[in-house]
């Protein structure tokens, strides 16, 4: 696919602008490309800089802590590379093609391009390929399908910027059907729409509720570290989290954690283990 030229987007001053803000992360692109694998970034890092290039001034962009890069390789040529090159792995899962490292002062986040099938829950069986569009298709909102390779050039291949420039949060596939294969999403989608400021659709959330319970299969310090992004969100936080909350996505998964019990081993288990406060937070944010 051809780099977008749509939007009537500077190329040239934003291409400029993103180089400026990510020289680091760039330069691990570059170096990729150097050795024959071609990366690109995707999720955070673009889906924030286009918001705020229509929504906010640049000035107001927060630092990006962490990079998703997706990459055209194999797994095991992918490891065999970044040890060539001496950046070691902090965290790897070959099974998925997914490494973590950690790149000039930055995190970087690197997958391997693949399709994902047979979904059960977060797991599903995968095949990787060298397609950047067909990876595109297993994310969950078009605007996380959106990427950016070494030259700054910007591929839109789900149509997520138009979704960026009015401000929808809208999925990749049916959401019946995306809501089932990852039941985080139920949670990203509140968080986005609490992020865009707008209003979540209703049915979407009917979906999520009658999906719910599949959120019992997720680690607890995922949820929690959607919960933690919806609250620095600073927009109506008591909205996003009380319609969570109306919609049984919070005592069908968190229950046992929200509603103590007498259990001598309530304090040494999930969501208090780790973060002790959101559950006094949260309830206090409902109730009030």
């Amino acid at each position: 696919m051809e780099p977008i030229q749509k939007y009537q987007l500077n190329t040239q001053r934003l291409n400029q602008q993103f180089l400026n803000k990510n020289l680091v992360a760039f330069d691990f692109l570059t170096l990729l490309h150097q050795n024959g694998v071609e990366a690109r970034f995707v999720g955070n890092v673009v889906r924030q800089y286009l918001y705020n290039l229509f929504h906010a001034k640049l000035s107001t962009c927060l630092p990006v802590l962490e990079y998703d890069i997706c990459v055209q390789s194999s797994p095991q040529r992918l490891k065999s590379i970044l040890s060539q090159l001496n950046i070691p792995c902090l965290q790897e899962n070959v099974n998925y093609g997914t490494f973590k490292i950690y790149y000039g002062h930055h995190n970087l986040e690197l997958a391997c391009l693949r399709r994902d099938f047979n979904h059960k829950g977060r797991h599903c069986s995968v095949e990787f390929i060298d397609s950047f569009e067909l990876d595109s298709k297993r994310r969950d909102f078009t605007f996380n399908a959106i990427t950016v390779d070494h030259k700054g050039c910007i591929y839109d291949d789900c149509d997520g910027i138009p979704d960026i420039k009015h401000k929808r949060v809208k999925f990749i596939k049916d959401a019946k059907i995306s809501l089932q294969e990852d039941a985080l999403r139920l949670w990203r989608y509140v968080r986005f729409c609490a992020e865009f400021g707008i209003e979540p659709n209703l049915t979407i959330m009917e979906y999520a509720r009658d999906y719910s319970h599949l959120l019992k299969k997720l680690p607890i310090k995922k949820i929690v570290y959607e919960w933690y992004k919806i609250i620095a969100t600073n927009r109506n936080v008591f909205f996003y989290l009380k319609m969570l909350h109306d919609y049984e996505m919070t005592q069908n998964y968190l229950g046992p954690f929200f509603y103590p019990t007498d259990s001598k081993d309530y304090d040494q288990t999930g969501i208090y283990q780790y973060y002790p406060d959101i559950p006094k937070l949260t309830l206090e944010i409902i109730k009030n």
